[in-house]
């Protein structure tokens, strides 16, 4: 399958969920992450800012904000192209890089 069809696919499958179980998939997801035992060890997370048809991720950015380290996959990736070396910055979601 060629990566074009499998992006419409994953499209299509995305597009059939209704907010409410977008909401209770997300939920789940967050919460088994959460027991897990390295997820508790990390003392830094990445995660992705969610868009709306996406995991919500940005409820557990805000709760771990003040108690782990978090990078965001998007700002890392403007940070790596801009400039050859990742930089001391306070910024998105109150996180350190």
């Amino acid at each position: 399958m060629e990566k074009k069809e499998l992006r419409a696919q994953v499209r299509q499958k995305k597009s059939a969920y209704t907010p409410a179980q977008l909401v209770e998939i997300s939920v789940s997801i967050i919460e088994k992450l959460k027991v897990n035992s390295k997820f508790h060890a990390a003392h830094t997370i990445c995660l992705y800012s969610s868009l709306p048809d996406e995991v919500d991720t940005h409820p557990l950015i805000e709760e771990l904000k003040s108690e782990k380290r978090i990078l965001s996959l998007y700002l890392i990736c403007c940070l790596v192209g801009q400039m050859p070396s990742l930089v001391q910055q306070q910024g998105l979601f109150g996180c350190n890089l």
